[in-house]
């Protein structure tokens, strides 16, 4: 093996320095990662990393913590709510934390990739449900866990399409190539929607936990939500299908046509 082929050593600690030198962003991000979520999660990554906290275990507690906020909303009483914030916040800044240790450890992986963005989602998911769920258990009244569970649903069924939009993009480009100039230049107006949904979605959320500490915050949670992730989630699925109806919209072969030259050789998905 060459010299240069040689990874860097593992270092057994590090310290701030340590950890800005491993990062570096290859895009912008959004507003509230870049000045709350990345500079909270540089300080707190040395003392996970140094008491041997692994990256996986990091977001393993991240998603902990969502399902707590969740069944603290879903409890619904008063002074478990006020810890709703605290919770969500310090998980939003382990979402910083995990890939520093990964980067420091070098243990980047697929499966570290995947339960991040498993841990990200959780209570992304489950909040306005679980806030629904609280009101309806204090109050009787089904309306708000409607809203909720609408809001729910359809950031459910936003992650069902964009995964199988990019299951199917993958797919297409695999057998015939990307899609030509003209597809990628009639998507640019789904893309700018998406963006756009996709700010909505991103800092609704982020800022919804704060409206708790008001009177009546479980109500005020759930109407923020559903005007921010629930509408921009609905503009997202838009965005979403149409984008993959110009991207995907090319010819293919049929695995079951025997009319085909190819019979039977290409791998059907699902």
């Amino acid at each position: 093996m060459n010299e240069a082929d040689e990874s860097p050593p593992i270092p057994r600690r590090v310290g701030l320095a340590e950890v800005r030198a491993s990062f570096n962003a290859p895009r912008p991000e959004w507003f509230f990662t870049t000045w709350f979520g990345r500079p909270l999660g540089m300080l707190l990554t040395p003392l996970f990393y140094n008491t041997g906290w692994s990256a996986n275990g990091v977001s393993t507690l991240q998603a902990m913590l969502g399902l707590v906020a969740c069944g603290l909303l879903a409890w619904g009483q008063a002074p478990a709510l006020l810890a709703v914030a605290p919770i969500f916040y310090f998980s939003f800044v382990l979402d910083m934390v995990d890939g520093n240790i990964a980067r420091l450890s070098g243990r980047v992986t697929y499966w570290g990739k995947y339960l991040d963005g498993l841990s990200d989602r959780l209570y992304y998911f489950l909040s306005p449900l679980a806030a629904g769920i609280g009101l309806w258990r204090a109050e009787a009244d089904a309306s708000y866990l409607e809203l909720g569970a609408t809001v729910t649903a359809l950031a459910l069924l936003l992650e069902v399409l964009r995964t199988r939009s990019a299951h199917y993009r993958e797919w297409m480009e695999s057998q015939s190539g990307p899609p030509e100039e003209s597809a990628q230049v009639a998507a640019r107006r789904y893309e700018t929607l998406g963006v756009w949904a996709a700010r909505l979605v991103t800092h609704g959320s982020f800022l919804a936990p704060l409206v708790l500490y008001l009177p009546q915050g479980v109500v005020a949670f759930v109407l923020v939500l559903v005007f921010t992730q629930g509408m921009g989630s609905a503009l997202w699925i838009v965005a979403t299908l149409g984008e993959a109806r110009v991207l995907l919209d090319r010819r293919r072969r049929s695995v079951h046509d025997p009319r085909q030259p190819d019979h039977g050789q290409e791998a059907s998905r699902d």
